[in-house]
């Protein structure tokens, strides 16, 4: 009798525990659902222009499938749902960024499942709680671009992969291969997930003479293989129309080759900025000297408690979020930009999560300070991101729309004047804008619409040179001669009538006769 009543006393405080986290969780998903939504109607910037929209109103079908676009910016599978999208809710800026919404919001409770499945509920909450205010996370969410959806789909492919290693299940297994042909399909980046997949994979096997880690079940290791051949098998696959357009267009190879040749490493680029700058976009405050020892050691502390706890979670989560930059860094690649490694970003939460919840036991502080001690530790790191939150959530990418309605407004005036674009941001503007947007090739071709028009309006977005990262190659962000012979000469003789300073600055200059 006495056992009974334990065990439904036991059950009792399960059912306690589970609806206590599910209130906790569906608190935490609102809290970063309305910080998604928040500015999600701003105007739509370059990438999600030239790329996503591009290619989801691609005609024909077959076009958004097979096209890979200048440096391989279609994200095929956000293409696809993003055309779907607009044919349900119509051609505006909430309907091209709901699926990347959609995904952002999805992750918070499955970085929440995957922590109370490997590391404990605690640590879950605190996890999913740091992702839900995460600026660059909140920032990708309201994007029309496939980085949502690669985090999404890296963390359900890295949880799938643990658990079937411990439960060999069939149906797990096959939702591993599934996510991970939907994370390759959505971002050529996934394939750094799988690469340490393999890795790890391949650590198992070499172990396994001895003794495979605790949990680990041997033939699963067999299976990981078969699994992840499979994955490269339905990979090629969806790949399929863009491998056929490759190989029978002679031009389309050219070009393709010519872009991997670009963007090749070079020995003398520094990989150490870029370092610095993915640890400051995707840990905002680590440039303090508080950030950087806060979450330096929380870090520490939180791969700590994964050893002490499972050292096979520790192994593939230290893997995941090394490996990848580790690559990066060893190759310079001549182009590279923070958001290629989103898929990192909720296994580092994670992990930090683990660390504030196992820092204040570290300390030996009485029981009943641990829960405030977390407490601190959470409000301390939280309050790093707050700043770059308010930014992300107030200010524009990219202003065209804005820029673009000032114009026509002064087109409408008078009827004479015409608008100018300067720089491969400019071309974009061409979306918002009524009239026709001009792109001179020369600057005698500028000179002569000085003479032939009552006003010029000049618009420039996103100028290269002036947001050339000091890790890549500054080739890569030069502008046309002429277009920058252009902006020299407008800096100089002319007027420059408004600026809208977004994250990428947008200038309007008034050429007069």
């Amino acid at each position: 009798m006495m056992r009974i009543r334990a065990a439904n006393c036991q059950m009792k405080q399960k059912k306690l525990l589970l609806k206590k986290h599910t209130i906790i969780i569906l608190a935490i998903g609102c809290a970063g659902s309305i910080l998604r939504i928040w500015n999600i109607n701003q105007s739509f910037w370059w990438d999600e222009i030239a790329g996503t929209m591009a290619y989801a109103h691609a005609v024909p079908l077959s076009d958004t499938i097979s096209r890979l676009g200048p440096f391989f910016n279609n994200h095929a599978l956000y293409s696809l749902v993003a055309r779907f999208s607009l044919t349900l809710l119509g051609e505006n800026e909430i309907a091209l960024r709901l699926p990347a919404l959609l995904m952002g919001i999805l992750s918070i409770p499955m970085l929440f499942l995957f922590g109370k499945t490997f590391a404990g509920s605690r640590q879950g909450v605190i996890g999913a709680g740091l992702l839900a205010v995460s600026a660059v996370h909140i920032d990708h969410s309201m994007s029309a671009r496939g980085y949502s959806g690669l985090a999404l789909l890296a963390l359900l492919s890295s949880y799938c992969f643990l658990k079937a290693l411990r439960t060999n299940a069939k149906s797990t297994w096959t939702y591993y291969v599934l996510w991970n042909i939907l994370g390759v399909y959505m971002h050529i980046c996934m394939a750094a997930v799988i690469g340490c997949q393999l890795a790890f994979t391949v650590y198992l096997s070499l172990g396994r003479a001895s003794r495979l880690p605790s949990g680990v079940i041997s033939t699963a290791v067999n299976n990981a293989y078969i699994c992840l051949a499979l994955a490269l098998s339905g990979t090629l696959l969806v790949y399929s129309p863009t491998v056929y357009r490759f190989l029978a267009s002679p031009a389309q190879a050219s070009y393709v080759l010519n872009e991997m040749q670009r963007l090749a490493g070079s020995p003398e680029l520094p990989a150490f900025p870029f370092l610095l700058d993915y640890f400051k976009t995707i840990l905002p405050g680590i440039g303090s000297i508080y950030g950087s020892i806060l979450s330096g050691v929380l870090i520490v502390c939180g791969f700590l408690f994964l050893y002490r706890q499972d050292r096979t979670v520790f192994l593939y989560l230290l893997g995941v979020t090394c490996l990848p930059l580790l690559v990066a860094y060893a190759l310079k690649p001549a182009y590279i930009t923070e958001r290629y490694f989103i898929f990192m970003l909720p296994l580092l939460l994670l992990v930090i999560g683990c660390g504030i919840a196992y820092l204040p036991v570290m300390l030996c502080l009485p029981q009943r300070y641990v829960f405030t001690g977390m407490l601190m530790l959470l409000a301390g790191f939280s309050a790093l991101q707050f700043p770059q939150i308010v930014e992300t959530v107030t200010e524009d990418r990219q202003n065209y729309r804005e820029a673009a309605g000032y114009l026509n407004e002064r087109l409408k005036a008078n009827r004479n004047d015409c608008v100018v674009g300067l720089g491969y941001g400019s071309s974009s503007f061409q979306y918002y804008l009524d009239a026709p947007l001009i792109i001179p090739e020369t600057f005698e071709a500028f000179a002569q619409l000085l003479h032939t028009r009552d006003t010029v309006w000049c618009v420039t977005s996103a100028w290269l040179p002036a947001i050339h990262p000091a890790h890549e190659d500054r080739t890569l962000y030069r502008e046309m001669p002429e277009h920058e012979k252009i902006y020299a000469h407008l800096k100089t003789y002319h007027i420059r009538i408004k600026c809208f300073p977004t994250r990428y600055p947008t200038e309007i200059f008034m050429a007069l006769k």
